[in-house]
């Protein structure tokens, strides 16, 4: 029988996933969604100087693993790594790609080098945390 208290037996449903996932799925969200918006905002300073644009995008996509990582606990451990590249680098990709046909934005390879460097990194710490983590 199965112990209804397990972390597991509250995520079986289709709303409970969803929910679990919710700040996953809100990230991915800001991440396509803010350049869109952001010069409505105060931050827009920041992505429009240079050094503190590539800390931007490093820093946003530095942040990505570890919310894979809580999403997709359940990835066998020697899986986590490509997994975390296998959905956040594509993601990077779907992100700054498009930016090619808004007017208001534009395309440039080194933010999406610094994104990528943001999810290696962040990838990096995440694996070398968890491996921490699973000692303990």
């Amino acid at each position: 029988m199965e112990n209804k208290t397990s972390p597991d037996s509250w995520r079986k449903t289709p709303v409970q996933r969803i929910i679990f996932h919710l700040p996953t799925i809100l990230y991915f969200l800001f991440i396509i969604i803010y350049p869109y918006i952001y010069p409505h905002f105060p931050i827009s300073y920041l992505k429009n100087n240079f050094p503190y644009d590539k800390l931007w995008h490093f820093s946003v996509y530095f942040i990505l693993p570890f919310f894979l990582l809580y999403s997709f606990q359940k990835v066998e451990k020697k899986h986590t790594f490509p997994f975390l590249f296998l959905i956040a680098i594509p993601w990077a990709f779907i992100d700054e790609f498009p930016q090619k046909l808004v007017l208001s934005r534009k395309f440039e390879i080194k933010d999406l080098l610094m994104d990528i460097s943001g999810i290696v990194l962040g990838g990096i710490v995440v694996y070398f945390l968890s491996r921490r983590y699973e000692r303990s």
